[in-house]
């Protein structure tokens, strides 16, 4: 086998990649938890009492509602799928993760957690 100096055997070089992509895997992992506990926040501190103005279903059947005027992306922490219509009533308190939908249709209540 010839060795050369200063250079690094395979195995080095290996052992280097391995680490690299693992550190990556970690950042990436991270990241998206940062992320994820953000968007919660951020859900978690919306406030509606009232009358869906207009719904519309992002990718994956994740609706952004118009109430008030004002519009909020729900995601998908909560498993509404198409559940909401327009004239539903629905209520959401700050802080709480809890959504109560009384559906305009036949006045029955929905609780999702």
């Amino acid at each position: 086998m010839i060795s050369f100096r200063g250079m690094k055997s395979f195995n080095e070089i290996s052992l280097g990649g391995t680490f690299l992509k693992i550190s990556i895997f970690v950042v990436v992992i991270l990241a998206m938890v940062l992320l994820n506990m953000r968007a919660e926040k951020e859900i978690s501190d919306y406030e509606f009492n009232g009358k869906i103005d207009y719904v519309i279903y992002e990718k994956g059947n994740c609706p952004v509602i118009t109430v008030s005027k004002k519009d909020f992306h729900l995601g998908s922490h909560w498993s509404l799928g198409r559940s909401l219509n327009i004239g539903d009533s629905i209520i959401k308190k700050k802080g709480e993760m809890i959504i109560r939908v009384i559906k305009h249709s036949n006045g029955e209540e929905q609780i999702f957690k």
